[in-house]
């Protein structure tokens, strides 16, 4: 009983110091993002066009700013902040956010290979970078680990995982995640 009460701590740790990284990472990209929504409106003011605040972006990711970084890895996936999609381009932005271990970026790393966007689709390699990001907290890795887990994407089909991950993402707010875990529960009976 005393190492059964052991172990439930070490994983109650563990779940704090996750989502604590994961409180952490969420505020820097806060931050990030007031950064860049002041240059962003600041430009526009100077004469920048969408070209120039593209092109901004750009100097600044290549400079080393990190959510220049992710904007352009997110950018170029959704055709957003005024980028066209190219998954190539994605794919390069994402790859280094991904390295760096941010969570958001990590999961659209993912989802290029889930999707086979950009690089030859690969449930095995997208499975490895959403359990990066969902042991990091992010909600939406949680949740596709939970569906990689019941249908047997990239990984065993394990319905037991499935229902921890998908559990895990609902108590992170995936709304997706509790259609999942009702179709877990479903096929359980």
């Amino acid at each position: 009983m005393k190492m059964h009460n052991q172990s439930l701590e070490k994983d109650a740790i563990k779940t704090r110091a996750s989502t604590l990284r994961y409180v952490r990472n969420k505020l820097e990209v806060l931050m990030n993002k007031i950064k860049m929504s002041f240059i962003l409106l600041i430009l526009p003011l100077v004469g920048c066009t969408s070209v120039g605040i593209v092109n901004e972006r750009t100097k600044l990711a290549e400079q080393g700013n990190l959510q220049a970084q992710h904007d352009l890895c997110y950018g170029y996936r959704y055709a957003d902040y005024g980028l066209p999609t190219d998954y190539a381009k994605a794919h390069f932005w994402c790859s280094k956010m991904a390295k760096r271990g941010w969570p958001d970026s990590i999961t659209l790393f993912a989802e290029l290979y889930y999707h086979g966007l950009g690089v030859d689709q690969d449930f095995s390699i997208a499975f490895n970078w959403y359990m990066k990001a969902a042991e990091r907290g992010h909600l939406h890795a949680q949740y596709m680990i939970g569906h990689m887990y019941l249908y047997g994407q990239g990984v065993a089909m394990n319905k037991e995982q499935a229902y921890k991950w998908t559990h895990r993402s609902i108590e992170s707010g995936s709304e997706h995640g509790k259609e999942l875990l009702a179709k877990i529960l479903k096929e359980r009976h």
